[in-house]
């Protein structure tokens, strides 16, 4: 399940973002209702609305410093999302210096611990920092939040060296209380999207690369249906396309129009995907397009499976199970790879 982190310090002033943000999760749990009668009462306290925002297990809404840390620090796996106000002085954490220190430490961040003051007013950055070390690849799933979308991420010389600030701050810092902030509306109201696309982002980002956001679409549709074993069969329906997507692609790219594995009927010329199959062992001694025993494997279940059990009849649907599912994901994944390198290979 897809689960989201929001990072605010002054949750009551905020209350139209929440809704805007969460929607579509808040209205599910049918927890919309509640903030509108807590918008009613005179006085809002943000532990109420962290009450609310908790019921729905997709939602963890922080507003103290220290506690934001823990969740970084220790349970930063278990989200898909997270967005972070960079401001969160708003409530005073010296008390919690002990714990604030232990869990730097943890991590071996001595030069915050030393100085930690220097964040004080953009506590923001260093969690960000802290999720960098820990892996890079969090670049894709922060949002920042400030006063001022200019406002450029500067306080360690650190960041700069990780990641690319100028592209940071263009398209993850949202400047609060501007139409920016609907680009978080989007990707929670199709979270799942957003999650698939973090979790095999070089699948995506190859995809993209090689064809287009519509192929990009596909395999995400194929990401989706794999969770469930009652969509086995649309998900073989799927998978099939695609697949021959890349064998054609790439036989295009060899371009040998005389080859056996092209049918000719007609003035009309076919690619014979499984002739296609059987021929890569003698097309990457030519042309060394990095195929191997795994690839072929996959290949072979990739074009085998799906054509005895979703085109054809040959096969019982019972024969399926979560786990040939899961397991032809993951030759999808690995086909998707090779297919990039092959191209590649093609093209010099």
């Amino acid at each position: 399940m897809s689960k989201v982190l929001y990072i605010e310090d002054e949750l009551t002033k905020n209350i139209p973002t929440l809704k805007r943000f969460f929607a579509p999760i808040l209205a599910s749990r049918n927890l919309l209702k509640q903030f509108i009668e807590i918008e009613d009462s005179k006085q809002i306290f943000n532990r109420d609305i962290v009450r609310i925002c908790n019921k729905a297990t997709e939602l963890d809404v922080v507003y103290k410093f220290s506690i934001a840390l823990d969740k970084i620090v220790h349970h930063h796996l278990d989200y898909d999302l997270i967005i972070i106000d960079r401001d969160l002085s708003t409530y005073d954490y010296s008390k919690d210096w002990e714990g604030i220190k232990a869990d730097l430490k943890f991590l071996s961040l001595s030069d915050p611990v030393d100085n930690p003051a220097e964040y004080h007013g953009k506590e923001g950055d260093l969690l960000l920092l802290i999720l960098l070390r820990i892996d890079q690849t969090y670049r894709d799933k922060v949002y920042f939040l400030a006063k001022n979308s200019k406002d450029i991420v500067k306080s360690s010389v650190e960041l700069e060296t990780i990641i690319n600030i100028t592209h940071f701050s263009t398209n993850r810092i949202l400047e609060k209380g501007t139409d920016d902030e609907y680009a978080i509306s989007h990707i929670i109201a199709d979270l799942p999207t957003f999650s698939i696309q973090n979790k095999y982002k070089e699948q995506c980002d190859i995809l993209r690369k090689q064809f287009s956001e519509e192929e990009v679409n596909q395999f995400i549709s194929i990401v989706k249906l794999s969770y469930n074993i009652e969509n086995k069969i649309v998900f073989l329906q799927k998978l099939r396309p695609l697949t021959e997507r890349f064998l054609v692609t790439l036989a295009n790219q060899i371009n040998d129009k005389k080859a056996r594995y092209w049918d000719k009927y007609h003035g009309n010329v076919s690619l014979q995907e499984k002739d296609f199959i059987n021929s890569l062992d003698e097309i990457n001694n030519r042309h060394k397009i990095g195929y191997n025993k795994n690839i072929r494997q996959c290949l072979y279940s990739l074009w085998q499976i799906p054509s005895d059990f979703a085109n054809h009849t040959s096969g019982n649907p019972d024969d399926i199970t979560i786990y040939t599912i899961t397991a032809m994901l993951n030759q999808l994944c690995d086909v998707i790879l090779w297919f990039d390198r092959a191209m590649e290979n093609l093209k010099k």
